[in-house]
């Protein structure tokens, strides 16, 4: 999935005049009920151990951390919507779900408003430890879960986004960043309605592919330079 060419995409065209009308999209999928992520917790100290498990019941996600074994009495409990990989840090990107004592199970609910209901945004669930800074970090990770979805995002029409070209209020250039992930560039001036009508989509769409957008209060402002992610497979 997500649309990226082989080479970048530069926006060309004439000189914005108006602004594209909106298509309306389909509706989101509903997610599909039961079973669906999973995930086993390492840990770079070998302190903490477990596994979790994200079932979907009606419009909410129960996460759920099983056999947990920790040394530290107490754990923050974040969401990330970037993979850290080796990074010891939970530090931005990320849902913090607040701190629960280390027992064997921890268990809470994910809202149906939560990165859009569409929780495959999130890439794996991390357990830091409490208590003040530690080593450089605001939290330190005792053990993280990557996690396996068995669900697609709910919104597949926004694998392959056409650029109508630039508008007022949307005459940014479109190209690959250093990731591969095609990307709008934000223009001086630009508005999020006229940019996501440019391709499209609403601005919830965009808000949905740029989940660093969606913690309350929504961030609707575009910053002149900043890139919106157009990859549906990168959000």
């Amino acid at each position: 999935m997500g649309g990226a060419s082989t080479t970048p995409d530069t926006a060309t065209g004439p000189s914005p005049s108006g602004t594209p009308t909106v298509t309306p999209a389909p509706e989101q999928l509903a997610p599909p009920q039961g079973l669906v992520a999973t995930g086993i917790l390492t840990s770079p100290d070998g302190s903490t151990a477990g596994a979790v498990e994200v079932r979907v019941v009606g419009e909410e996600a129960e996460v759920l951390v099983t056999d947990l074994v920790s040394a530290h009495p107490s754990l923050i409990v974040t969401m990330s919507l970037v993979p850290r990989e080796q990074d010891p840090c939970a530090d931005g990107g990320l849902y913090d779900l607040g701190e629960y004592p280390a027992a064997s199970a921890i268990e809470f609910n994910l809202s149906s408003e939560t990165v859009h209901g569409d929780w495959t945004a999130f890439d794996e669930l991390d357990l830091s430890v409490a208590g003040g800074e530690h080593e450089g970090c605001g939290l330190l990770i005792a053990a993280r879960a990557p996690l396996d979805w068995t669900m697609d995002p709910l919104r597949p029409w926004l694998d392959d986004l056409a650029d109508r070209g630039p508008t007022i209020g949307a005459h940014g250039a479109v190209t690959l960043d250093a990731d591969g992930r095609r990307v709008y560039v934000v223009a001086a001036d630009d508005l999020i309605d006229p940019v996501a009508a440019r391709f499209g989509v609403t601005r919830d769409d965009i808000f949905y592919l740029n989940e660093d957008r969606m913690p309350n209060p929504i961030k609707a402002i575009l910053d002149a330079g900043e890139e919106l992610n157009l990859t549906l497979s990168a959000r």
